[in-house]
């Protein structure tokens, strides 16, 4: 994996947090690598309808993370949502992404 994976486009505008949540599910298990609040996954697989979709998703947002061969990568949403792994960023890609520097 790079250090920046794009994972849904805003295409798909308020069912990102669903359609991510359906993507990282296999039979009610959460696939290899993943750490998600199971409670949260769950509020936003019932789609945007779901009293706590908004609370359960910014949730995951700030808690999800992926790990794979001693990375590990966040969600980062800007529109689009991507995986970004700090680890392995350059700074000129941070400062390309983010728009600043690396503090």
């Amino acid at each position: 994996m790079d250090a920046i994976e794009l994972i849904l486009s805003d295409a798909r505008g308020q069912y990102i947090p669903q359609h991510f949540s359906q993507a990282i599910m296999d039979d009610g298990a959460l696939l290899p690598g993943w750490s998600v609040p199971m409670d949260d996954l769950m509020t936003v697989l019932e789609g945007p309808e779901a009293e706590w979709y908004w609370d359960a998703w910014d949730s995951i947002l700030t808690r999800a993370a992926f790990t794979r061969d001693g990375n590990t990568w966040h969600l980062w949403q800007d529109g689009d949502l991507f995986l970004i792994c700090d680890d392995l960023l350059s700074d000129e890609e941070y400062q390309e992404f983010f728009g600043e520097s690396r503090s």
